[in-house]
């Protein structure tokens, strides 16, 4: 695929994403994932000392991913905003 094709593929994502965040059902995701990561991260503070290896990896990896997923819908007008320029910059090349 070409470099505007994938640009624009992007935007579309990015764009399906803020569509999600500016609905009612996603503005429920994402104070449940802002919950949850509060959660995780209270748990963390809490059991730290006593936690096994993998529950104290799991932890971490519950909470990362949870931040990646509420990053995608918070940025998302920004990112496509970014995306946008550079495909103007990539089509006027």
């Amino acid at each position: 695929m070409s470099r505007s094709k994938d640009l624009e593929e992007d935007i579309k994502i990015a764009g399906d994403l803020e569509h999600v965040a500016a609905t009612k059902g996603g503005v429920l995701l994402i104070k449940g994932l802002v919950t949850d990561i509060v959660g995780a991260i209270d748990t963390l503070a809490v059991k730290y000392a006593t936690l096994s290896h993998p529950e104290f990896i799991a932890l971490g990896a519950e909470i990362k991913t949870k931040i990646d997923l509420l990053r995608s819908l918070t940025r998302a007008k920004k990112t496509k905003e970014a995306l946008v320029e550079m495909l103007e910059e990539a089509l006027s090349e």
